[in-house]
């Protein structure tokens, strides 16, 4: 899910033009990203790729990712986690990133 106020601040900042480009780059690398999520078994890389997903989520207001992956990225900082216990967290990543490229995408299409 994308919150409209924050990509409406986006447009306001950078053009809507930009704005669609940017939130373009941002689902098509996101998705690499929970990809890589997915299949890697490298704690420090799943915290890297979640700092990541947090921050560029929250720029293009998908939420709800950001928020699960800051606990992703919390819990691999803060603990000592095997990757079963992480397994719930990425899988909630991969089901809200799902739902946050598709609003994007119709959002992208709607606007053009």
């Amino acid at each position: 899910m994308i919150d409209n106020k924050i990509f409406s601040q986006l447009c306001n900042d950078v053009g809507e033009e930009l704005a669609l480009q940017l939130l373009s780059v941002f689902v098509t690398e996101s998705r690499k990203q929970i990809n890589e999520l997915n299949s890697s078994e490298n704690i420090e890389l799943i915290q890297h790729l979640a700092h990541s997903l947090k921050s560029s989520s929250r720029s293009y207001g998908a939420i709800l990712l950001a928020q699960t992956c800051e606990l992703i990225e919390m819990a691999t900082k803060h603990q000592e986690i095997t990757l079963n216990e992480l397994s719930p967290l990425i899988e909630k990543a991969t089901v809200l990133s799902e739902e946050a490229f598709s609003d994007a995408i119709t959002l992208i299409a709607n606007k053009h």
